[in-house]
C-alpha cells in the first residue's frame, strides 16, 4: 500500500506504507512498520499496474495515518 506526494526536488514520490498480496477476489495487507521508510520515484514504476483499494469505513486510513 502506498501514498503519493510531490517532493519539490525529486518529483512525484510514493511512500510504501505496507506490503500486500492481491489474489483474484481479495487483498491482504500487512500491518507495516514505523521502524523503516521506503520510497519509490514514480519514474521507476510508471509502467506498472496499480489499483485503488476501497476504504469506505476509513479503517485502512486509520491504521496507517501515523505515517501519512
Amino acid at each position: 500500500m502506498i501514498y503519493g506526494y510531490i517532493d519539490r526536488s525529486a518529483g512525484l514520490t510514493l511512500e510504501i506504507l505496507a506490503a500486500g498480496v492481491a489474489k483474484k477476489d481479495s487483498v491482504t495487507i500487512s500491518k507495516g512498520t514505523d521502524a523503516h521508510c521506503s520510497f519509490l520515484r514514480i519514474s521507476a514504476v510508471m509502467e506498472q499496474e496499480f489499483f485503488a483499494l476501497p476504504d469506505e469505513d476509513s479503517s485502512l486510513f486509520a491504521e496507517h495515518e501515523r505515517k501519512i
